[in-house]
C-alpha cells in the first residue's frame, strides 16, 4: 500500500512550526517580510506572535482578504486585533489599495507595510510627546512586534480613528485631539468606545528586551 506524502507547510512567518522559517536578516540589518499566502493557512496550525513583526502580521492580514486571521491562541486574539486595527485605520486608501490587490505585487505590499509602520511609530512618539512620558531608550532602534506594540501603548492614549490619522501624516492638527487630552487630565476619565492603545529600512536593529515574549 502507498503511503501518502506529508503534509506541505505553508511557508509562513508567523507559524509555530519547525518547518517554519525565522525572518532572516537583509544585509545585516532588519529580520525580512515574508509575502504571505493567506489562502489554505488556517488548516496549517497556530499563528504564533514570538518574534513576529507587526508589519508582519499586518501584511498576512491584508493578504486574508482584509481581515485579522483567526487561528491565534485565546490569548492573542485582542492584541493581534489591535495591531492590525492601528495599522489599517494608519493606512491611506492607495496603501489599502495595493494591499488587497489581486494578484498583489508581494515587493510594494512590503514597502507599503513598511511605510506604515513609519507613521504609527511617529504617531506614538507624538503621544509620548504630548503626555510628558518617557518612551525608553530602546525605541529608536528596536524593531515594533507585535508582541510589543500594546506594551509601548499601555500608558498613553491615542484615539484610534482613521481620519485623525490622515491628518496626522498631513501634518495638519487632529481637532478632537488636544481638547480630549485636555479633559481626560481635568476629568480623570478615559475613551469609553475608542481603543486607547492602537523607521528606517537601514537603520541598525537592537531587540528590545520584550521582543522575546510569546
Amino acid at each position: 500500500m502507498m503511503v501518502p506524502p506529508p503534509p506541505i507547510i505553508q511557508q509562513w512567518s508567523g507559524f509555530a512550526a519547525p518547518e517554519t522559517p525565522v525572518p532572516t536578516s537583509v544585509n545585516g540589518s532588519m529580520p525580512a517580510l515574508t509575502p504571505a499566502s493567506a489562502a489554505g493557512a488556517a488548516a496549517t496550525g497556530i499563528y504564533s506572535f514570538k518574534k513576529v513583526l507587526a508589519t508582519q502580521w499586518y501584511l498576512d492580514c491584508m493578504a486574508n482578504n482584509g481581515t485579522p486571521l483567526t487561528n491565534l491562541k485565546s490569548q492573542d486574539v485582542s492584541r493581534g486585533n489591535l495591531a492590525f486595527s492601528f495599522f489599517k485605520a494608519m493606512s491611506t486608501k492607495e496603501e489599502v489599495q495595493i494591499l488587497l490587490a489581486r494578484p498583489r505585487d508581494e515587493a510594494a505590499a512590503v514597502r507599503t507595510v513598511r511605510e506604515v509602520e513609519k507613521w504609527v511609530r511617529k504617531r506614538i512618539e507624538a503621544a509620548y510627546v504630548r503626555e510628558r512620558k518617557h518612551i525608553g531608550t530602546k525605541w529608536a532602534k528596536s524593531q515594533l512586534m507585535v508582541n510589543s506594540l500594546e506594551e509601548k501603548l499601555k500608558s498613553v492614549t491615542i484615539i484610534m480613528d482613521s481620519g485623525a490619522f490622515q491628518a496626522f501624516r498631513a501634518g495638519a492638527p487632529t481637532p478632537n485631539a488636544l481638547p480630549f487630552q485636555k479633559r481626560v487630565v481635568e476629568e480623570g476619565s478615559g475613551p469609553t468606545s475608542p481603543s486607547k492603545f492602537p523607521r528606517s529600512e537601514n537603520d541598525p536593529i537592537i531587540l528590545s528586551d520584550d521582543d522575546d515574549s510569546e
